[in-house]
């Protein structure tokens, strides 16, 4: 039986608000929102990674399965804190780092 390959995606994206996350606050937000997501709906589990993530600037990008690119966007979407909204905005998303790296760079036009 072939074992099909997971092909990975690079989702750069910008914290909003509120301001004030360490990396591992995030990472477990976003858990915690899957984990949720989960016992609503059929959400299959899937591993993410939080490749960096700067709170100075509040940026970061994360990895995850191609096919997981929009679950990403609705946990992205759903999460609260307290009660409150966190804002997360999507910048681009990319098959490799340098690729998102570089399109990072890129003055916006």
């Amino acid at each position: 039986m072939p074992v099909t390959r997971i092909r990975r995606r690079y989702i750069a994206f910008k914290v909003l608000e509120p301001a004030g996350f360490s990396k591992s606050e995030l990472y477990h937000l976003i858990a915690q929102t899957l984990s949720e997501l989960r016992n609503l709906s059929s959400v299959q589990p899937f591993d993410f990674r939080i490749i960096e993530y700067d709170p100075l600037t509040r940026m970061g990008i994360i990895r995850c399965g191609h096919l997981r690119v929009d679950a990403l966007r609705t946990i992205f979407k759903s999460m609260k804190i307290h009660e409150t909204s966190v804002k997360v905005e999507v910048m681009t998303v990319s098959g490799t780092l340098k690729a998102l790296r570089s399109r990072l760079r890129k003055p916006q036009t």
